[in-house]
């Protein structure tokens, strides 16, 4: 199994064409299941309940190390198979409703953030806190979201995750939106504090009515396992994700992450057995990336 995210969400689409794709390669039968996402996925995966999970680097980063949401439990048993999306942080409103585009332009308004403990949650709400900005927070899955910012029930829907999101596409192809952006002081100031997290762009022209890039978070999200994953499994796994790369970005623009160089920055080691594929094919992992299982 695959926990992915909620429906209508980016990792739900994702993890529907990458187990499409990797299954047909592999020959193996790895089912795509709807998930909280988040930290939903990580204890998912702790817990073995479920196989294979999407999971950004942030969330992915504070489990691994105890700190932020995980409050001091270490899941040491989280282990990377591939980098596959970059996320970014984006939150939108009706441009001619709301126009809302500063994050002090949030201060009193109703904001949808998906699941409740899903990375547009956690993250949502430490923005929030950070600038002391104080704002109404609805959890929903991202179809319901939509649904009640067309109805003005709240003002503002946000999403840590790929670029083009389901979500703003949707609205985008019959409202005009408007995004809300961080100033360059803004994320200097946050980023000073969350340093495992870093600056992006959402490119120009992602969405109708967006001519031109978003400064906002950005993270790097990846198929993760268990550490106790059969090691011939996450290497046949691993092998049919890099040999089908152009299928499954042909499938979803967002998977652009899938490169070798993005070893380099993965938040927790990777798996032995998709070691053992990068190892063969002459990838680099750094040694601080190497499980202690694999030494």
């Amino acid at each position: 199994s695959l926990a992915t995210g909620s429906t209508g969400g980016a990792w739900y689409v994702l993890g529907g064409a990458w187990t499409q794709i990797v299954n047909k390669a592999s020959g193996l039968q790895i089912t795509p299941e709807i998930s909280k996402a988040g930290k939903g996925n990580i204890k998912l995966i702790s817990a073995k309940k479920s196989d294979f999970a999407v999971g950004s680097a942030a969330v992915s980063y504070e489990a691994f190390n105890g700190i932020g949401w995980a409050k001091g439990k270490k899941y040491e048993n989280l282990r990377v198979v591939a980098p596959v999306t970059a996320g970014y942080y984006q939150w939108w409103s009706m441009k001619d409703r709301d126009n809302i585009t500063t994050i002090k332009g949030i201060e009193g308004k109703s904001l949808c953030l998906s699941t409740r403990g899903g990375d547009a949650d956690v993250y949502g709400r430490k923005i929030l806190k950070f600038f002391n900005v104080k704002g109404r927070v609805v959890n929903a899955p991202h179809v319901q979201c939509l649904s009640q910012m067309v109805d003005n029930l709240i003002q503002i829907h946000g999403t840590f995750a790929d670029a083009p999101h389901p979500a703003p596409t949707e609205l985008a192809s019959r409202f005009p939106i408007a995004f809300i952006e961080f100033s360059e002081g803004e994320m200097k100031q946050f980023l000073e504090k969350y340093t495992y997290l870093s600056a992006g762009f959402v490119p120009a022209n992602t969405y109708k009515t967006q001519d031109k890039p978003i400064r906002t978070l950005a993270t790097l999200n990846s198929i993760m396992t268990h550490q106790d994953m059969d090691p011939d499994v996450v290497y046949k796994v691993t092998k049919a994700t890099w040999e089908t790369r152009k299928a499954l970005l042909k499938a979803n623009k967002a998977a652009t992450a899938l490169k070798p160089e993005n070893l380099a920055t993965l938040p927790v080691p990777v798996h032995a057995g998709a070691l053992r594929y990068y190892k063969e094919v002459g990838m680099k992992v750094p040694k601080s990336l190497i499980p202690p299982e694999a030494k």
